[in-house]
């Protein structure tokens, strides 16, 4: 399944349809191996059930991954390269633990695995980590609610920075985030069966890390 090229427009049978202002689609999976494409706006790409490819495109979108015990593997494109100023901070809803979780580099992708139980978990591959900058903006949340960005390390290799969610990141960016991720489903219910944990907690975990906007 493909999200439509243009948000609004549904191509029906070859006749193209136009959705009022009001509305707008969201992908969904099938629960088979779906391919789930945002949009150059704010997204929240849900993976549930087979081995899934998310693709986000622009601003900061939200990538939830629901655990599967056949060892099924996730593939996430965050490719974002704006015309002007940095891409959005993406993140990672991740469905284990920070001491649970392995990374390694395979080529110019980086799998994010379960150390103990690789195969009774799903497993991530972030595409295209490793080739360029547009690729590299990610931070993931585990299921204890902390927060831990994805960068290169001085030996030029994947690894976490451990509590931190974006660096700098304003209270204004922070305000869209909390917003898009209030805005998932209601009362977060789908987040809570992922991490076992209130939405609350997720909540009060992003106000605490944002930054005021110092003005000039």
């Amino acid at each position: 399944m493909q999200h439509q090229k243009t948000p609004g427009v549904l191509d029906v049978r070859g006749e193209t349809k136009l959705l009022p202002d009001f509305l707008r689609l969201l992908p969904q999976e099938t629960g088979f191996d779906d391919h789930l494409q945002g949009d150059e706006h704010r997204n929240t790409l849900h993976s549930k059930k087979g081995q899934d490819i998310l693709e986000g495109k622009g601003e900061t979108d939200v990538y939830i991954i629901e655990d599967r015990p056949m060892g099924t593997e996730v593939s996430i494109n965050n490719h974002d390269q704006p015309e002007t100023g940095e891409p959005g901070q993406d993140i990672l809803l991740l469905p284990f633990l920070l001491d649970d979780l392995e990374i390694r580099q395979e080529k110019k992708h980086v799998i994010l695995s379960h150390l103990d139980s690789p195969t009774e978990h799903v497993t991530i591959r972030l595409m295209n980590f490793m080739e360029e900058e547009s690729y590299r903006h990610l931070s993931i949340m585990d299921k204890e609610g902390r927060m831990h960005t994805v960068r290169l390390n001085s030996s030029n290799e994947p690894d976490l920075i451990v509590d931190q969610l974006i660096p700098d990141m304003t209270v204004s960016d922070g305000h869209h985030i909390l917003s898009q991720l209030r805005q998932t489903n209601a009362g977060f219910s789908e987040v809570e069966q992922v991490f076992n944990i209130p939405g609350d907690k997720i909540l009060q975990t992003l106000q605490a890390k944002m930054i005021p906007v110092i003005s000039s």
